[in-house]
């Protein structure tokens, strides 16, 4: 594979990693079986997943102050302001998961948790 392979791959990874619905494992396993470098393919859908994430919590920090104004209007809003606060950071581990984990990373932003635990 060329390198221009490797950063179509992280590109393939990073919108994979936004809101955008669709999952850069088959691209991962297209790259492999093309004879692609396991360890470049490793390093390229990484840093593209890894900064489709970050994209997606900037998106929630950019949507923040009119989300939390909503929520904190809503009957329950300031009960689930303040639960986010208290345990946001440890939802942080389901962002990983195929259909919750954009929401969750986005929720991160929202309510704009410690940034070391998002990146963590």
């Amino acid at each position: 594979m060329d390198p221009i392979s490797y950063v179509i791959l992280g590109a393939t990874a990073f919108l994979a990693a936004t809101v955008v619905p669709f999952s850069a494992e088959a691209a991962v396993l297209g790259a492999l079986a093309l004879g692609g470098d396991p360890g470049w393919i490793f390093l390229a859908a990484s840093v593209g997943n890894c900064l489709g994430g970050l994209s997606t919590v900037a998106l929630g920090w950019w949507w923040a102050r009119r989300a939390q104004a909503r929520l904190a209007a809503s009957r329950g809003g300031p009960r689930v302001i303040a639960w986010a606060r208290r345990y946001g950071a440890w939802c942080l581990w389901a962002s990983w998961l195929p259909i919750v984990g954009d929401a969750v990373l986005l929720a991160a932003g929202v309510f704009r948790l410690n940034r070391w635990a998002i990146v963590g």
